[in-house]
């Protein structure tokens, strides 16, 4: 079965894809979230009871020092954890003098409610103004690149 195969109004069907695509590099050693600049997209749901599929793929290199990411909904931190921890994020990394670049690959299903134009974004901050976090290239040396991407899809409810 195809997604074309699906009746109009089954749930789960994609109905439209945007995305952006982040080729160049950039650098944080700031203890305050700040945007990953050329990851955002902006979507328009054709339902209020539909969802949105948030998936991103970033490239990122570091040195003592950890990551904080958080997907921004318009001005609001969502995909976030329950509890009371210290740095609550969608996703924290921390790997002690590893200068390699890792791949961070977050998804979240997101409930809008409404059929108004949103835009999503990747929001970075690092745990150490000494040590910078790279996105899209390497930390030991300025000639090794990656691309980033953030993907959003309008399911069906």
């Amino acid at each position: 079965v195809t997604a074309d195969d699906l009746a109009s109004g089954v749930g789960g069907k994609i109905l439209q894809v945007v995305s952006a695509t982040k080729a160049d590099t950039q650098s944080f050693n700031s203890e305050s979230f700040a945007d990953i600049t050329g990851l955002s997209a902006t979507i328009t749901l054709s339902s209020s009871s539909n969802k949105v599929f948030i998936m991103a793929n970033l490239y990122t290199s570091k040195g003592s020092v950890a990551e904080i990411i958080n997907f921004v909904r318009d001005s609001t931190n969502i995909a976030q954890p329950s509890g009371t921890a210290t740095r609550e994020a969608t996703m924290f990394g921390y790997n002690a003098n590893t200068l390699n670049m890792q791949q961070q690959s977050m998804s979240f299903l997101d409930t809008v409610g409404d059929t108004n134009a949103h835009t999503y974004k990747l929001q970075l901050k690092c745990t150490n103004t000494n040590n910078a976090v790279y996105v899209n290239r390497y930390y030991g040396s300025n000639d090794y690149y990656g691309i980033s991407t953030l993907t959003l899809m309008e399911v069906a409810a």
